[in-house]
């Protein structure tokens, strides 16, 4: 599950790249902006111009931080589960979402 929006979020960011390269090096334009940013609607809302798209990306870049690191500590708080588990024999699996609200 958070590696699966991990890998959402790195197509966003990458899609947006490559439609602002697009953008940016088509003259004259061949598709409408509303047309090529219209799985943006922040970025059409506010206009499009290079200050937003960057804006965008940074968003986009902040998102696949927190997703990364969610993956990050899902694999911690497995190791942990796992050493507990031959420790003392008990599965704290139960208590997954209350540790990660923690980490």
């Amino acid at each position: 599950m958070y590696m699966e929006q991990y890998r959402k979020a790195r197509q966003r960011r990458q899609t947006l790249w490559e439609l602002y390269h697009h953008w940016h090096n088509d003259h004259p334009p061949t598709l409408p902006v509303d047309v090529l940013f219209r799985d943006f609607p922040r970025l059409l809302q506010r206009g499009v111009t290079r200050e937003e798209i960057y804006k965008e990306l940074r968003r986009s870049s902040a998102r696949i931080k927190a997703a990364w690191t969610r993956v990050l500590n899902l694999r911690r708080f497995e190791a942990f589960s796992d050493l507990f588990f031959k420790a003392t024999r008990v599965d704290v699996g139960f208590g997954q979402d209350f540790v990660l609200s923690y980490l």
